[in-house]
């Protein structure tokens, strides 16, 4: 994920300034010398934190009150936050009625399996009963002709 540039300009505007404040204010703390030089990064400073400040926030006062402009940017982000939340929610509906069509095939061929299982033994102890073949010489194959002979199992 990309960082937003407007909200990293708006951190490094705030951080700038409140340095340039706080080194004048220092010095003025330290010194009580305020010069050509301390005016200018208070000047700048504040133009930095203001600038900032002026872009992220519309400010409007009416009889109603005052409105924060604020508030509509961050309807914004939400309303595009809850639209890739629905998405995913669909996402993962669509998922999830794959999975239980998934489940249902992997039950039927466990079944299927199974009932193949059950229908070999069943040809080999018929087999076994009847003496027909020597056991040592039965392989699938036989066993599978066997079936379909018997049609047991589909023709391929």
């Amino acid at each position: 994920m990309e960082p937003d540039l407007t909200l990293v300009t708006q951190i490094a505007g705030i951080a700038l300034g409140s340095v340039l404040l706080l080194s004048v204010a220092w010095v003025w703390v330290r010194k009580q010398v305020m010069g050509v030089g301390g005016l200018g990064m208070s000047a700048i400073g504040m133009v930095l934190i203001s600038l900032t400040l002026w872009q992220s926030i519309e400010l409007r006062v009416s009889r109603d009150g005052v409105e924060v402009g604020l508030i509509r940017e961050l309807e914004q982000r939400l309303t595009e936050t809850e639209g890739t939340l629905e998405e995913t929610r669909r996402e993962v509906a669509r998922v999830e009625t794959r999975n239980v069509a998934l489940n249902s095939t992997v039950s039927e061929l466990r079944e299927i399996t199974v009932l193949q299982n059950r229908a070999y033994e069943a040809l080999r102890r018929e087999l076994d009963d009847k003496n027909l073949i020597d056991q040592q010489r039965l392989t699938q194959s036989d066993l599978q002709q066997r079936l379909r002979d018997l049609q047991v199992i589909e023709q391929p």
